[in-house]
């Protein structure tokens, strides 16, 4: 580290300078913050809530990861045959379905939007709401299947 003196009145004090790599937490917490120019200590009061914020987003981020970890283990001791995740397919017959009752008259499972009149955006907005009471029966070549409820799969985002 590059250092260096200016006198003062206790006597000769060692200034670093500062670098994009230094430690902030020692600048912030020594004796020769009030040395430090305005412009500097903005510089470094700003990486300062950047680093802050990085870390918080980080462990933010972590904890979401754990918990979706933790939910994608719960959905695969439920679902034994094909993958957690509600596929394209299933997806594209459940929404075909439920907009064809729909458009002949079955009740919406959901307050239905002011702005909406398309019974496939309706179909699109129950599937997200999870409240669909439908089920997909998925089966193996040698006749295994199971039936599953479609509020244990995971939706993708789109």
């Amino acid at each position: 580290m590059n250092l260096k003196y200016k006198s003062r009145r206790s006597g000769v004090q060692k200034i670093p300078k500062v670098w994009f790599g230094l430690n902030i937490s020692l600048l912030a917490h020594s004796l020769f913050l009030p040395s430090l120019s305005k412009k500097l200590y903005d510089i470094l009061h700003l990486k300062n809530l950047i680093t802050n914020f990085l870390v918080s987003l980080t462990m933010s981020s972590f904890l979401e990861s754990r918990e979706l970890r933790k939910h994608y283990k719960e959905v695969r001791e439920y679902v034994k045959i094909g993958p957690i995740f509600l596929t394209r397919y299933e997806k594209a017959r459940i929404l075909g379905a439920r907009a064809l009752q729909l458009s002949y008259g079955a009740p919406m499972l959901i307050e239905k939007p002011a702005d909406v009149i398309d019974p496939i955006k309706i179909a699109q907005l129950e599937l997200k709401a999870k409240i669909l009471p439908l089920t997909i029966r998925r089966e193996y070549p040698n006749g295994e299947y199971q039936d599953i409820y479609i509020n244990k799969l995971i939706l993708k985002k789109d």
